[in-house]
């Protein structure tokens, strides 16, 4: 224990901190409360699954946070009985859960909205690799002793309360601990370590790589977990496009002209009174992905919903072309943040899959132009894989720039079939609607059959594009945003 508290008072207290080295150097601390135990283990049909509790750092100190000053989360590790021993990589999920929720079990739903566990057993299965989930990222609930209404707070109230106590006061280092981002991080590597030394132990195999998975603010821990620790290889971060983090922020109200009523927590905790002043800049180096030049060399496959209540869907076309090197875009239609009812999990399974077996999955490339019309969306593919369908899909609203499902459903995205204008080559022209907005993208999808054994097709998409392209309102340093919710 001395030598943590020597390691994280040089983390806390240095006088000059660059803040975009201030994750690195947390994830990199030594932990020495670190620990997992073995609390149960369960057989499947061809598989496995042991349950761990891993103790995986010190954050707040105690009299702040109480027992969320140890963070602790528990541990699914399934290994097939027909482990391929040549593979060395693992398919690792990050998802959330409550300290005070029974240990995860065949049975329990609780911690996803999508239902993960059985996804990841399964997929150890078909895929003969090891694969994990870590729950309870972050430690939640939390009540802080300095928060003035004592509240229990869970998910975006713990990141807003967080985000503005750093933002007051960036000059004082003991608020660097409260961007919730950097434990949720280190939680998770902390467990990565786990699954390494408990297959090593139990099977005496070597997992050197991980392909990373969460949604939702597990995204974001999956993007920032992978901009500082080598040994993820590939990402699949869903529902979460938080590249040009300020510039994303500003378009959701610019878009509404006032803030949806997902970010309730983030208005309420005074974070938006701080987009246009310096602290904010601060904040962005450590949260915004586009900092980490390391996400430039791995694969990442970005999974979006059309109707995210959080996220308009034309977020991440603004910031696109930050995101460097090898990637894939998939939006969904006709879902929500949660992304129920939809394939999603089943994709990334086979996307997954390919990467295990070395398969050349297609490359693609696609750009849009905004004419007089309306918007035309060009998509090529360029290595001679020709999708099995080409689809645009679309919807409009005639009265806002709105596309949450909470506000135009859930089932109001057409779909046409697009022919080619040139080999492995298609276009669409979006036409202005008379009145309002219409937003539109591209899906192709793509047969896969992998040892004679054929799975559910991959499927990727071009960003979505709204027509016209104008807000209804433009917030700047002289024309604040206001604290409305819609």
């Amino acid at each position: 224990m001395a030598i943590l508290m020597v390691c994280l008072c040089s983390f806390v207290h240095s006088t000059s901190v660059n803040f975009k080295q201030s994750l690195g150097n947390y994830v990199n601390l030594p932990e020495s409360v670190y620990a997992y135990k073995l609390i149960s283990s369960r057989t499947i049909t061809g598989a496995t699954i042991y349950t761990l509790n891993v103790t995986s750092l010190t954050w707040l100190p105690e009299s702040e946070v109480g027992s969320a000053h140890t963070w602790f989360h528990y541990l699914e590790i399934t290994i097939p009985n027909e482990l391929n021993k040549n593979n060395h990589e693992s398919f690792f999920f990050i998802t959330n859960g409550n300290t005070n929720a029974d240990v995860p079990g065949a049975t329990d739903s609780s911690a996803s909205p999508i239902y993960v566990p059985s996804f990841t057993y399964n997929l150890a299965v078909t895929t003969k690799s090891i694969t994990a989930i870590v729950y309870i990222v972050p430690n939640q609930p939390i009540t802080y002793a300095s928060d003035s209404t004592h509240t229990s707070r869970t998910e975006d109230a713990i990141i807003g309360f967080g985000w503005n106590r750093f933002m007051s006061n960036t000059s004082d280092p003991s608020n660097l601990l409260y961007v919730t981002q950097l434990p949720q991080v280190k939680g998770s590597k902390m467990a990565m370590d786990a699954v390494v030394a408990f297959v090593k132990k139990q099977v005496n195999h070597n997992v050197e790589t991980f392909f990373v998975s969460g949604a939702s603010k597990r995204g974001w821990t999956t993007l920032l977990l992978a901009a500082v620790d080598s040994r993820v290889s590939a990402i699949a971060p869903m529902v979460i496009p938080v590249f040009g983090t300020r510039d994303f922020i500003l378009r959701t109200y610019n878009n509404l002209c006032a803030w949806p009523l997902a970010f309730h927590d983030y208005v309420s905790a005074g974070v938006i009174d701080y987009l246009f002043n310096d602290v904010f800049d601060s904040l962005t180096d450590i949260v915004d992905p586009a900092n980490y030049v390391r996400l430039q060399t791995i694969p990442k496959y970005q999974i979006l919903s059309m109707g995210d209540e959080f996220f308009a869907p034309d977020l991440n076309a603004l910031s696109y072309s930050k995101i460097k090197g090898e990637k894939y875009v998939r939006f969904l239609p006709n879902t929500g943040h949660y992304m129920l009812n939809t394939d999603v999990l089943a994709v990334l399974g086979t996307f997954y899959t390919s990467r295990l077996n070395n398969q050349i999955l297609p490359k693609y490339s696609f750009s849009h132009e905004y004419v007089n019309a309306g918007v035309v969306i060009y998509v090529s593919v360029s290595n001679g894989i020709k999708p099995s369908s080409v689809k645009v899909w679309y919807a409009t609203n005639p009265t806002a720039h709105d596309f949450r499902t909470t506000t135009i459903g859930s089932n109001v995205w057409q779909n046409q079939t697009l022919i080619e204008t040139k080999s492995l080559e298609w276009q669409v022209l979006i036409n202005n609607p008379t009145s309002g907005w219409t937003a539109a993208m591209v899906e192709l999808t793509f047969d896969s059959t992998i040892g004679g054994v054929s799975l559910t097709p991959l499927k990727f998409t071009t960003n979505t594009y709204v027509t016209p392209d104008t807000t209804p309102c433009t917030v700047s340093a002289t024309n604040l945003p206001t604290h409305n919710l819609v």
